[in-house]
């Protein structure tokens, strides 16, 4: 009977840490943990819950100690891919002064969900004034909100044009600032969706790549809500291959959930400056423990450079942290 207990005890254990391992990146697409299991607290109590399930049965059971000791080490092993990018580059938020100035070959995007609140404008200007963005992407941003921020901004000597998402100040708005100097954009006229993933926009000329702001559905607990959200990402994947092509914003999920959804479109490289594993929401939790949901990618033709969530907001000013993104284009661009 004993061997009986420690077989199914050992068949539990494998089966947690499978599904530990297996979770984090395919869960999100099937039925909406996406933000969920992109933060490191479900993790780490999982593996604690389990520590203290294989603590309690060597206290009781002599005979599975050596079993213990066994799934301990699995434990320990299946955390290191986890573990390994986040102890060389340990996840953080960045004070906007220790940012490197703007390159003047390079594109400069500020990002920052403010979640529709008007009240937050002029936090959104102050920071572009610090940082000085060519494109400034805000999901949840309605069109007033956006024209109120550009008239600011004009004021004082940034030249930006509001592209806001066809349609009203209704549900789900966004809107993107391009600097002048960056040449005209305009507003490419989607209905495929039936929630708006966010507004995308392309060269009048046809010199530059297209800017797409995403806003992804929040996946939630709801089936309908995960098919709206992986719709979305069909949506911005749809950008990266049918060209040159920016994509920054809030994604509602980590790399690890988005995966190869974005078809052609790729994640920051491993020689990116900042952090693409600190955490952006929610900003009241610090960025190692927050889940990195504010993300950027490119084509090929661009190369995300550096990638730094920005701390010291007012707390109230949004339950997301901006991001500044430095791109250039690639030295050897595709095609």
């Amino acid at each position: 009977m004993r061997r009986l207990v420690t077989v199914l005890w050992a068949l539990v254990v494998l089966t947690l840490l499978g599904a530990l391992a297996w979770l984090p990146a395919h869960l999100g697409q099937q039925i909406g943990f996406a933000q969920f299991f992109a933060m490191p607290a479900p993790w780490l109590a999982a593996l604690a819950l389990i520590g203290l399930l294989l603590l309690a049965t060597s206290l009781l059971r002599r005979r599975v100690r050596m079993l213990t000791l066994v799934c301990v080490l699995v434990v320990a092993l299946a955390s290191v891919p986890w573990l390994s990018p986040r102890l060389t580059t340990p996840p953080r938020a960045f004070d906007v002064a220790s940012l490197p100035a703007a390159s003047a070959d390079g594109l400069r995007v500020l990002s920052w969900n403010v979640g529709g609140s008007a009240d937050s404008v002029d936090d959104v200007a102050a920071l572009a004034q610090q940082v000085s963005p060519q494109v400034i992407a805000l999901p949840e941003t309605t069109p007033s909100e956006a024209h109120a921020l550009a008239d600011q901004l004009a004021a004082d000597g940034l030249d930006m044009r509001v592209l806001p998402a066809q349609g009203s100040d209704s549900a789900w708005p966004s809107s993107v600032l391009i600097s002048s100097k960056l040449g005209r954009y305009r507003v490419v006229d989607d209905t495929s969706q039936s929630v708006r993933p966010g507004v995308a926009a392309k060269p009048v000329n046809g010199q530059g790549p297209t800017i797409v702001v995403a806003h992804a559905q929040q996946p939630g607990f709801a089936v309908e809500q995960a098919q709206i959200w992986r719709a979305h990402l069909g949506w911005l994947g749809s950008w990266c291959d049918s060209g040159e092509a920016v994509i920054v914003g809030d994604f509602n999920g980590t790399d690890a959930n988005i995966g190869p959804t974005l078809g052609s479109c790729r994640a920051p490289g491993s020689d990116t400056q900042g952090s693409t594993t600190g955490g952006t929401w929610p900003s009241v939790l610090p960025a190692w423990l927050g889940a990195p949901i504010d993300r950027a990618y490119t084509t090929d033709q661009w190369q995300v450079r550096g990638l730094w969530p920005i701390s010291g907001q007012r707390v109230t000013a949004s339950d997301h942290r901006p991001i500044v993104v430095d791109l250039s284009r690639s030295a050897t661009p595709a095609g």
